[in-house]
């Protein structure tokens, strides 16, 4: 059986599931900022695991589901590719909410 997205030869990665980890953190942690202040978009705001390349060469035995793997000659046209699923309102609250450093902490457990 193959494995996704590791690139093939003497240097194979865990880049992938590090990034589907990270997506999952980070939906977590919007999701709660979201929660608080904008509930409405709680459950609307999709958060897609992205690895890019940067001065390598990509060799890969599968192409890994639900993970977007680049080089950087192609992220812009990655990114713009990718349909929009939020209208610009909605974009600026996320981006609002997003930019505070508050929102990557960890709730606070008493």
């Amino acid at each position: 059986m193959k494995r996704p997205a590791a690139p093939r030869g003497r240097h194979r990665t865990d880049y992938v599931p590090k990034a589907r980890r990270e997506a999952q953190r980070v939906a977590g942690f919007l999701q709660h900022a979201l929660g608080a202040g904008r509930p409405e978009l709680a459950g609307r705001v999709p958060v897609r695991p992205l690895v890019v390349i940067v001065d390598g060469r990509l060799m890969v035995d599968a192409w890994p589901s639900g993970v977007t793997v680049v080089m950087t000659s192609t992220l812009i046209e990655a990114l713009r590719a990718l349909p929009a699923v939020l209208d610009t309102e909605a974009a600026a609250a996320v981006y609002e909410l997003a930019r505070r450093d508050t929102t990557w902490k960890p709730p606070r457990t008493r």
